[in-house]
């Protein structure tokens, strides 16, 4: 399959966002937890979870269904991608002072993924309905 230069630029532009996005998880994971008694240390991060992993897994799929590949397989593979990502962070987080592996924020992790690919694939699902639909 030969891919125009417009849809070389969008996979390499979504798939650089994507690698960003998850350095950027990696960097917030590498920060040691703020001291107890500081305001930060007030905030039940365990809140982030769902979104920052949402958005991961609409990066995701978005970055997969841009390399062509079909719905069905973007959707699988996004969901593993953004699974494995969640658990070898949560394995990062174990060595950093502070920071330990849980199993509730895995859970959370997930189904941030979770939503955020189903929210991709509901949008791909009613775009193409409606170009079904309209005359």
């Amino acid at each position: 399959m030969v891919l125009t230069l417009s849809a070389r630029v969008k996979t390499r532009a979504l798939w650089t966002i994507t690698l960003a996005y998850m350095l950027l998880i990696f960097y917030a994971s590498s920060l040691p937890q703020p001291a107890a008694g500081t305001p930060a240390a007030g905030l039940d991060n365990s809140v982030l979870h769902v979104p920052e992993y949402f958005v991961l897994g609409v990066l995701l799929k978005a970055s997969l269904v841009a390399k062509r590949m079909k719905l069905e397989n973007a959707f699988s593979y996004s969901m593993l991608a953004g699974f494995v990502y969640g658990a070898s962070d949560e394995f990062h987080q174990s060595f950093v002072p502070g920071r330990y592996a849980n199993l509730e924020d895995l859970t959370l992790n997930a189904l941030g993924v979770v939503l955020g690919v189903l929210a991709m694939y509901s949008y791909a699902y009613y775009k193409q309905r409606k170009t079904e639909l309209s005359f």
